[in-house]
């Protein structure tokens, strides 16, 4: 009984799913957290790579669309470093449309939040803006704007 081609594209897409054996293709990556942080990314990548190349009539079971991925990220080779180069890239573009921090100049002592030394209550609110301090008799955060 023969069983029906499925499209390459469905293939690829389910490389996404975590299981040992991406975790296991992440890690011959030799930048395996950065690749399943990214596998979203990092397989869009890829099928643009089948499309140029033209790979997509080859890879017709899931085991080949596999070894072809492996292939494709494996440390040494040139699309494993264009790969990850372009990993980094995005990512460093997400961090920088990240908004700030609200708790950047607040500082954790032993698991306490705290700023400038004072103690500043866990339930308390983020800090609102980059003026404001935490008033101790009001228990809130008072801005000088």
């Amino acid at each position: 009984m023969l069983h029906p081609v499925r499209p390459w594209q469905n293939m690829v897409d389910e490389l996404t799913t975590r299981t040992p054996w991406l975790e296991t293709a992440c890690m011959q990556s030799c930048y395996g957290e950065l690749l399943m942080r990214n596998i979203q990314k990092a397989v869009e990548i890829f099928k643009c790579h089948i499309e140029l190349y033209d790979k997509g009539g080859d890879l017709l079971t899931m085991s080949e669309v596999r070894r072809y991925f492996v292939n494709y990220t494996k440390a040494g080779k040139p699309t494993s470093q264009a790969l990850r180069e372009t990993l980094i890239a995005f990512e460093a573009k997400q961090r920088a449309t990240l908004p700030p921090n609200a708790y950047l100049h607040e500082q954790l002592i032993n698991g306490k939040r705290t700023y400038l030394g004072c103690l500043i209550p866990d339930d308390a609110p983020a800090r609102p803006s980059d003026t404001a301090f935490w008033n101790e008799q009001e228990h809130r955060w008072i801005s000088q704007r």
